[in-house]
């Protein structure tokens, strides 16, 4: 039993660092591939909601979500490249907005909030990984899929040369 664990453990850890190396092959095909593969998901999931419904029963509620679906289905589907950009675009703004909430909320509460400090500079962090993405957005989303890319290799080898 312990070899063909073993057997099973490298061939998985041989799949993982030939996944990782194909996807840093092309990122942002990568990403877009992926973009797709999502929106066929939100378009099966919309389509199945229309027949079933979220909870069994055909509502309004789950009829109006299951055009929401289908309808971001459609949306990654048919622009893949605009979702890939708009995607880092949102979190670069969500964190600019978090980092400046997080420094103010530290600032007014410096007297009762142990550690306000680090709180601060948490803000300050985000509001510059914030104005980074917002800077490259499409650099941003490459990188992710380069670190997932290097982290599936890593993963692959331990897997591969890990006795148990």
């Amino acid at each position: 039993m312990a070899k063909v664990q073993n057997g099973a453990s490298r061939m998985m850890g041989i799949i993982l660092i030939l996944v990782g190396a194909l996807l840093l092959m092309n990122p942002l095909s990568t990403i877009l591939a992926a973009e797709v593969l999502m929106g066929w998901v939100f378009l099966a999931v919309g389509i199945a909601h229309l027949f079933v419904g979220f909870d069994g029963k055909r509502t309004a509620s789950s009829f109006i979500r299951a055009l929401i679906y289908i309808g971001v289905g459609i949306l990654i589907i048919g622009t893949p490249f605009l979702v890939a950009v708009s995607l880092p675009v949102l979190l670069g703004i969500f964190l600019v907005v978090e980092g400046i909430f997080v420094m103010i909320l530290s600032l007014l509460g410096s007297g009762q909030i142990k550690g306000w400090g680090l709180m601060f500079v948490l803000g300050i962090l985000s509001l510059v990984f914030g104005v980074v993405i917002l800077s490259n957005p499409l650099l941003a989303l490459s990188t992710l899929v380069i670190l997932f890319s290097a982290y599936l290799i890593a993963l692959g080898l331990v897997t591969t040369f890990t006795r148990r």
